[in-house]
Formats: C-alpha cells, sequence, structure tokens
C-alpha cells in the first residue's frame, strides 16, 4: 500500500451527521455511514466498504470470551468509559490503487467503546 490519510474503517459517530443509519433486522443489526457498512451478527462481524480510496471487505469471527477493558455498559456515567473488545479471526480482502489485497487466518480485535 502508500503512504496515504487512511486511519481505519471505523464507524466515529462523529463522522456520522445525517448519512448514519441503524438497520435492525431478524438476525442482525447493521450500521451504516455513507458506504461503509459494519453487520453485527455475533460472534461474528462484517466490515464492507470503501473509506478515502480503501476497499474493505471482511469478516471476524470471534474467539473466546469478550473483555471489558473498558467497563461495564452501566458504569458509564459514573466512569465516563464502557465498552468491550473481542480478540477475532480474520479474513476477507483489502483494495487499495488497483490491487486486491487477501488476508488468510489474520487476527483483528472488533471492539465498542464510548469515552
Amino acid at each position: 500500500m502508500y503512504n496515504n490519510d487512511f486511519i481505519g474503517n471505523r464507524q466515529d459517530s462523529r463522522e456520522w451527521k445525517d448519512e448514519a443509519q441503524i438497520i435492525h433486522e431478524s438476525d442482525k443489526i447493521i450500521r451504516q455511514t455513507g458506504e461503509r457498512l459494519l453487520i453485527c451478527r455475533p460472534p461474528y462481524w462484517e466490515y464492507k466498504g470503501e473509506y478515502k480510496g480503501v476497499e474493505c471487505n471482511l469478516v471476524l469471527d470471534g474467539l473466546g470470551k469478550f473483555t471489558r477493558s473498558y467497563g461495564p455498559w452501566p458504569d458509564l456515567s459514573t466512569e465516563l468509559r464502557a465498552g468491550y473488545e473481542q480478540y477475532c479471526r480474520l479474513e476477507g480482502t483489502i483494495a487499495v490503487g488497483g490491487k486486491e489485497y487477501v488476508l488468510e487466518n489474520g487476527y483483528g480485535i472488533h471492539d465498542i467503546i464510548a469515552l
């Protein structure tokens, strides 16, 4: 890949403005921000879409128990942080500059945090 402004495929709520959607279906929740999708159906998560010239099509599969590294949700108002991390297997593709990179047997972390 090359040096550019790409930071991550996160769906930062500060970027949502009026384009964010949360779609509830019987077997999953889809968060869509512009061209990016996060499809939640634990213990699987899919990240799809394009951001700053980088196209992702990734599937994460949860490994073991999650870690409440940021604290439980009920404590958010008093502790000013909450969330978890889930270690995952990772597979899929990342494409940039006309070249596709295939990821097999990779590892990643799915996290949801509020600070």
